[in-house]
């Protein structure tokens, strides 16, 4: 703004309707002046999520988790540490799974450590899982749950 009174601010004195040696007047004008070029209330800003070209409130609550999934992650791009995330294919159809999801985390793997609870498997494959770990507690009975049995599993080296 100093630079801006500096350069012009010969131009603008010369359209004050009185002459500076009108002191009163030309001190009213220059506050009035003044108050237009500093105020800010002509400026509004409005701003809204849209994935798809629709509104973030609209869409589902599994669109909206990737909304927000691409929102963390493209904020977060300098950041190596490991995402951990819980069912990120909850409330979501298989295509949008496909389409959605793989690419992003196949990008995020890229850069860090990502830890994927999920029921699905065609996740687990098309995002290339290094390692997998599957929790298995089997049938039973009503009452306490059982003990769930962990398996790791790795694609390359098959069964551990």
């Amino acid at each position: 703004m100093a630079n801006f009174i500096s350069v012009y601010m010969r131009d603008l004195m010369s359209q004050a309707p009185f002459g500076q040696n009108q002191h009163v007047e030309f001190r009213g004008w220059l506050k009035q002046f003044a108050h237009w070029l500093f105020a800010t209330d002509h400026i509004s800003v409005r701003y809204e999520i849209v994935y798809d070209g629709i509104d973030i409130r609209k869409l589902s609550p599994g669109t909206r988790g990737i909304v927000l999934l691409l929102l963390y992650l493209a904020l977060d791009d300098a950041d190596d540490r490991p995402l951990i995330i819980d069912q990120p294919e909850e409330n979501l159809d298989p295509k949008s799974v496909f389409e959605e999801l793989v690419a992003l985390f196949i990008a995020a793997k890229a850069k860090r450590q990502v830890i994927m609870v999920t029921h699905n498997a065609n996740l687990v494959i098309n995002t290339d899982a290094d390692q997998i770990i599957v929790a298995d507690a089997g049938p039973h009975p009503t009452g306490p749950a059982p003990t769930p049995i962990y398996v790791w599993r790795s694609r390359e080296r098959g069964n551990s």
